[in-house]
C-alpha cells in the first residue's frame, strides 16, 4: 500500500520516533515519513519533492521543533513556504503545538513513572553545574536523554532507540496526545481524498 500523506521532519532522529509513532498508532501504512535535513533554512532543499507529492494528491505536512518560542517558529516557517512557494496541508511544532520545546522534551515526558527518577538525577547534575563558576556547559536535551538511554540500558544512540519498547517510553502518555491527533487527522484527511 502506498501511503497518501508526507510527514517532513528536521533529522534522522525525529524520523525513526515518528516512524515508532505511527507503528504504535496503527497509522504506519498512511503517513510516510521523510526528513528535511535541518529546520526552517533546510525546507529549500525539500521544495520540490513537496510539490510533487502534492502534485500527486498527497498531504503533505511538516512536523519541526518549536524551540524557544513557538510563536516566531511557526512564522518563520509560513515566511519560509510563502518564499518557496510551497503549499502544505498542515504543520506540527513539537512538543504539543503550543508550547516551546523539541523532541527530547516530548521524549522525556514521555518517561515512563518508574523512571522518572533518572530524570530528577539529571535535573539535579545540571543545577549543580550551574552553581559553578569555570567555563562550564550545561547540558541540552539531547545530553538528557542520552545518559537516561545509558541509566536504563537501553541503546543511547538515537538510531538504535526502540521507542515501542514499554519498559522505557510511554506512547500513551498525556504529552503525546496532540502529535497522536495531528497524525490521525492527517491519515483521516488522506483517507478522504480516495475517489
Amino acid at each position: 500500500m502506498v501511503a497518501k500523506a508526507v510527514v517532513y521532519v528536521e533529522g534522522p532522529s525525529d524520523q525513526r520516533f515518528m516512524n515508532c509513532l505511527l507503528d504504535d498508532f496503527g497509522l504506519a501504512e498512511d503517513i510516510e515519513v521523510r526528513v528535511i535535513g535541518g529546520g526552517i533554512p533546510a525546507l529549500r532543499l525539500v521544495a520540490l519533492p513537496i510539490r510533487r507529492a502534492r502534485e500527486a494528491g498527497k498531504d503533505v505536512a511538516i512536523i519541526l521543533d518549536a524551540d524557544e518560542n513557538p510563536a516566531e517558529q511557526r512564522a518563520g516557517l509560513e515566511r519560509e513556504l510563502d518564499a518557496l512557494e510551497v503549499e502544505v496541508s498542515s504543520s506540527f511544532l513539537i512538543p504539543n503545538d503550543a508550547d516551546a520545546g523539541c523532541l527530547e522534551t516530548l521524549l522525556e515526558q514521555s518517561v515512563p513513572s518508574e523512571h522518572r527518577a533518572v530524570m530528577n538525577c539529571f535535573e539535579r547534575y545540571k543545577s549543580c553545574l550551574g552553581e559553578l563558576t569555570g567555563p562550564y556547559e550545561l547540558p541540552l536535551g539531547k545530553a538528557k536523554i542520552y545518559a537516561y538511554c545509558l541509566a536504563v540500558r537501553t541503546p543511547p544512540q538515537p538510531a538504535e532507540r526502540d521507542y515501542l519498547n514499554r519498559d522505557y517510553w510511554n506512547l500513551d502518555a498525556p504529552a503525546i496526545k496532540p502529535l497522536k491527533e495531528f497524525l490521525s487527522a492527517l491519515a483521516v484527511d488522506s483517507g478522504d481524498a480516495d475517489p
